[in-house]
């Protein structure tokens, strides 16, 4: 609770230095300034390091208390944020809250109580640079994987935002994505990943080695439309993927073997 008042706190301080600094430099422009020091001035105010996750307490309809995120204060708001995962906490720094922000193609990074951390990743088709990433998961070793969706891959990087390797590409065969969304990893520290344009599941070693394809398009038991989204149940390893435009959830054993 401390560190979170001490964050909001230094938001509010933010808040009023971005202000104050922006009054100045309105002064100096119409006191006739440059438009550069009058855009240096701007930046100037937008330069401070303090950035929280700001949100509110609020009742729920089922009567519980939440703390609602809605706002990243020092780097304005998050735009179509989509995947969030939580790592393993340490007795180093804790847990981190890691979120997807789709629209700025970036990794926003958070402790549990809400402080930024650091932000990675810029728009792109090289080597750790997204385009329009979609979702997020984080193994043991803490190591980030994001389907980057535009770029039909799966990118992974270490919790500090260091890119470490990809794997898949544009296509309809094996490591070939169109349009990858859910990610997760099963008990094997294997990947599970929706390629969502091809209306199926692949399966990969946690080196990026394909291991199997799950499911084909269609509506029958088995079939999938659209999928999106994925999980799997740690203790069964069953993996449960969301079936879009089927309007349900489908489950598959481990085995690839269609349960419900």
């Amino acid at each position: 609770m401390r560190r979170r008042e001490e964050a909001l706190a230094a938001a509010e301080a933010l808040a009023a230095a971005e202000a104050a600094a922006a009054r100045s430099a309105q002064e100096q422009a119409d006191q006739g300034n440059t438009h550069e020091e009058h855009a240096h001035a701007l930046h100037r105010s937008v330069s401070v390091k303090s950035a929280v996750l700001t949100g509110s307490m609020r009742t729920l309809k089922n009567g519980q208390d939440a703390y609602v995120c809605n706002e990243l204060v020092g780097a304005k708001y998050l735009n179509v944020p989509c995947g969030v995962a939580v790592d393993t906490p340490s007795d180093v720094h804790g847990s981190h809250i890691v979120i997807v922000d789709s629209a700025k193609h970036k990794i926003h990074v958070f402790m549990n109580d809400g402080l930024h951390v650091r932000s990675f990743g810029v728009r792109g088709s090289g080597e750790g640079e997204l385009l329009q990433p979609y979702a997020i998961a984080v193994d043991a070793g803490g190591k980030i994987l994001v389907t980057d969706l535009g770029n039909n891959r799966v990118q992974i990087f270490d919790i500090s935002g260091e890119f470490l390797r990809s794997f898949g590409s544009a296509g309809t065969g094996e490591s070939q994505f169109v349009k990858p969304t859910g990610i997760a990893l099963d008990t094997e520290g294997n990947v599970v990943v929706v390629d969502n344009g091809n209306n199926r599941l692949q399966v990969f070693s946690p080196d990026g080695v394909f291991i199997r394809s799950i499911g084909e398009p269609g509506d029958g038991d088995g079939q999938l439309s659209d999928p999106r989204g994925v999980a799997v149940n740690l203790k069964t390893g069953h993996i449960v993927v969301a079936d879009f435009q089927n309007d349900r959830c489908q489950i598959f054993s481990k085995e690839v073997e269609f349960c419900l």
